[in-house]
């Protein structure tokens, strides 16, 4: 007893702060830094679409405007020559319905890899995962020469079929969650006499929702801002997406067009950061939206091999 008390006397005392000794309020000092880092330049975004051009350009910009001025804003939705509405409306077709397309294709896929039993499943599944590692845009070309050719260019179906087709990281998923699920509830409804598509979508898919709900967020987000190759197969205006307007906007300059009073407290920063803001706000939406379940289902361990 004598000698552990000596040992327990003779170990260095933690000083604790609220609850915490040093080490780990250095640590949530740390994640407290990382944090400020990840989330300042959008702030920053946000921040200077509120600003005039005198805010802006001044030799040490603020954090915060002076006030909600508008006028960026204002600006980039009556853009001359550029329907930014139009675009965000086409965004939102092609989005909604490639997210749709996108599920269902990579819920059976995966299902298919899974649990349905055929020669050469695991060397196409391999195959699919290899296709990670090739660049987009290396098959740009051969992709336009082809969409020209089944009509599907100019047109927001063929971005739709184009976009949901691209199932390799959904599948992934799919597969690995469907995995995780004991076989002996899907063994219980074929007794019953369910074939395999009731098994699927009455038993399987209920019991892996949170795993659909993150392929929902990954490919939402993917879509909506994705520019490369909708800037490639889409030549006229009517049709292009917000992504594309975004850009479009944010590499001009502040046009003539407008009066005089309004150039006077437009720059390119203010109006790019508006239209940036605009660009990321439904997404945002989303994943706040969905945050739980898409939290849940990474924790479920979907993305194990």
């Amino acid at each position: 007893m004598a000698s552990t008390s000596a040992r327990a006397s003779a170990m260095p005392r933690r000083t604790i702060v609220f609850g915490l000794d040093v080490s780990q309020w250095a640590a949530v000092l740390f994640l407290v830094l990382v944090i400020v880092l990840c989330v300042f330049p959008f702030w920053w975004t946000i921040s200077s679409s509120f600003k005039s051009a005198q805010e802006i350009l001044v030799g040490t910009p603020k954090l915060f405007p002076k006030g909600l001025n508008t006028v960026n804003y204002d600006y980039i939705l009556t853009f001359p020559g550029i329907n930014y509405i139009g675009m965000f409306v086409n965004s939102i077709y092609v989005t909604c319905f490639t997210v749709i397309l996108y599920c269902i294709l990579c819920v059976t896929s995966g299902y298919g890899f899974a649990r349905v039993e055929f020669r050469g499943r695991d060397a196409i599944f391999l195959g699919l995962v290899l296709l990670l590692f090739v660049p987009q845009a290396g098959g740009l070309i051969a992709l336009y020469e082809m969409m020209d050719k089944l009509g599907l260019r100019n047109n927001l179906n063929g971005l739709v079929l184009y976009f949901a087709s691209q199932i390799t990281v959904g599948a992934f998923i799919m597969r690995q969650a469907f995995l995780n699920l004991p076989r002996e509830l899907e063994d219980a409804a074929r007794i019953d006499g369910a074939h395999t598509f009731q098994v699927l979508w009455h038993i399987a898919v209920p019991m892996v929702t949170s795993a659909v709900l993150v392929i929902t967020i990954l490919e939402f987000v993917q879509v909506w801002g994705e520019f490369l190759v909708t800037y490639t197969l889409i030549d006229n205006q009517q049709r292009l997406t917000a992504a594309v307007g975004y850009a479009m906007v944010a590499s001009s300059v502040v046009t003539p067009q407008m009066s005089q009073a309004h150039l006077a407290d437009l720059s390119i920063y203010g109006t790019s950061d508006a239209s940036a803001v605009l660009l990321l706000l439904p997404a945002v939406l989303i994943y706040i939206a969905l945050q739980k379940w898409f939290v849940q289902g990474m924790l479920e361990g979907i993305l194990k091999f």
